[in-house]
């Protein structure tokens, strides 16, 4: 039902540690195609995200997963 479809994440700079490992661990199945297992299919899914927080500053303080930025 996703495919072709767009994920948009407003506010990305605002999520929770633990919310941030679950999308890295998401992003990280996708890109390596193990997504498949998963559902069986391939999904064509754009993902858009959104902040106004400077993260490379909540990168360099912690509060933001540099392999999600």
């Amino acid at each position: 039902m996703a495919h072709s479809g767009t994920i948009f994440l407003d506010e990305i700079g605002e999520l929770p540690a633990e919310t941030q490992i679950a999308l890295c661990v998401c992003f990280r199945s996708v890109s390596l195609n193990e997504w498949e297992v998963i559902v069986r299919s391939q999904t064509d899914v754009r993902v858009i995200a959104a902040t106004n927080r400077d993260l490379a500053a909540a990168i360099a303080s912690g509060t933001f997963r540099a392999d999600l930025f």
